[in-house]
């Protein structure tokens, strides 16, 4: 019998192979491909004020459409109300206490140590370009926040020429912060020439921390209140820099799929603390009620849990550690994480209950004249049970105990009547050992000074 050619037979078991290869591929990279990596943070953003989380106004029909289609995290924490100790937490998977950057100005504390390794160094030593694209002095060399990136961009920190402060008190706000389309341009310049490799690139925006910058006239008049009121007028400034925010989301979305690398990309959006926007008394941050410290939290996975909301507590520090576990990233020494990896919730598995630490040291009367003169706040929660510590006893009694499921707006102090609760959760703290006996005061020098009072942290 004659032998029959086999050539028709290799290219039918090639073809068979490969696109087995390629299906069994979908959802999740290969040993061998790298994922890039992209981290947005949104300075001062409540979770409550965007659709995907509730909030009845219009304000982020980017994001919205993103959580539709990624893992969603309803109830996220961050561990401090701080920018540059909140970034930290986020960049480290670390609590304030091990990472030892604790306060936005003082004598001690300001600075992450270089000592501390950082997602991008972690990402950098497995082979990732980095690049980070920062919106405002808070998150800047100044307090260490660039450490392991290749490409750092604060541009608006070069206008040295330009005084900060007139003579007469007028403030060049732009020396100090710029809008969120000036951050999108860099860095859509710097993912264009970086499309071709692995990269992991963080974009910060800060639009929705103050009204100092507002957004274009066309966002203020789409949100502004039929009300005159002062509150009302602030709160819709606060919508219109959010509206304006998710616009330069979506252009870095539409770019990284003109570039055709969306679904090569995993994106992590945070915001870094929340706002009081009139809530307990209080409209600014760095106080540790919910609405200052829940977290937008959306992580976009390619192929992989589309469309999942996990209402477990979770953490700003188990970021790190869940890009750690999903890559399959080599650290040099021991890895050490305070956070956990969301990889078991993610896939809907049992996963051991957290903790959630945060933490506010601040001479608070730099920010606003109140009655937490002088005051450093710690609080701990275990997704029921929340308790804030005032260590100067700003609030008579020194504790607050809240039951956030009965009281999830924190209306009502419970820590007279169940001092149980409020002596385990005090016993959990006191172990941690992050309760500073000393904490820093104000002392800066004249240009650091500045930039704060330009960006109202400072009267």
């Amino acid at each position: 019998m004659k032998r029959q050619p086999l050539n028709w037979i290799f290219w039918i078991v090639l073809f068979v192979f490969l696109v087995r290869t390629i299906n069994c591929g979908r959802g999740k990279p290969s040993s061998d491909q790298k994922m890039n990596v992209l981290l947005i943070t949104l300075d001062t953003l409540r979770a409550d004020h965007l659709g995907c989380y509730g909030y009845a106004k219009n304000t982020s029909p980017t994001l919205d459409a993103l959580a539709s289609t990624s893992i969603v995290f309803d109830h996220a924490i961050a561990q401090s109300a701080i920018t540059p100790v909140s970034h930290a937490s986020i960049m480290t998977g670390l609590n304030p206490y091990n990472h030892d950057l604790r306060s936005l100005h003082g004598g001690v504390s300001y600075q992450l140590p270089d000592s501390r390794l950082t997602l991008a160094e972690l990402m950098e030593a497995n082979g990732y370009a980095t690049g980070g694209f920062v919106s405002a002095f808070p998150v800047t060399k100044h307090y260490g926040l660039h450490q392991g990136f290749e490409t750092w961009d604060e541009e608006f920190q070069k206008k040295d020429q330009v005084k900060i402060l007139s003579e007469t008190g007028v403030v060049n706000t732009g020396t100090a912060q710029r809008t969120c389309d000036v951050t999108t341009e860099k860095a859509i310049v710097w993912l264009r020439q970086h499309a071709e490799m692995p990269f992991f690139a963080w974009i910060h925006y800060f639009d929705v921390h103050d009204p100092i910058l507002l957004p274009p006239d066309e966002y203020l008049k789409r949100f502004y209140p039929k009300s005159r009121d002062k509150p009302d007028i602030l709160r819709s400034v606060y919508d219109a820099e959010i509206a304006f925010m998710d616009d330069q989301i979506n252009l870095i979305l539409k770019e990284l799929e003109a570039l055709k690398i969306r679904e090569n990309t995993i994106l992590a959006v945070l915001s870094d603390h929340g706002e009081g926007l009139g809530d307990h008394d209080w409209w600014g941050h760095s106080i540790l009620y919910q609405e200052q410290i829940r977290l937008v939290f959306i992580l976009s996975l390619p192929g992989r849990r589309e469309g999942v909301r996990v209402s477990s507590l979770v953490r700003s520090i188990d970021l790190v550690p869940t890009l750690h576990e999903l890559l399959n990233l080599n650290t040099t020494g021991k890895n050490v994480f305070d956070g956990k990896s969301l990889l078991e919730m993610m896939d809907e598995s049992e996963a051991p209950p957290r903790i959630a630490y945060s933490e506010s040291i601040n001479d608070l009367t730099a920010y606003y004249d109140s009655q937490m003169q002088n005051e450093s706040l710690y609080a701990i929660s275990d997704g029921r049970w929340k308790l804030i510590l005032h260590r100067e006893k700003s609030n008579d009694k020194g504790v607050e105990l809240f039951d956030l499921q009965a009281d999830p707006h924190e209306l009502t102090d419970l820590s007279e009547k169940h001092p149980e609760v409020s002596a385990q959760l005090r016993n959990q703290l006191d172990k941690m050992q992050a309760i500073l006996q000393d904490p820093p005061r104000p002392a800066m020098d004249e240009k650091t000074k500045e930039r704060l009072k330009s960006l109202g942290y400072i009267k």
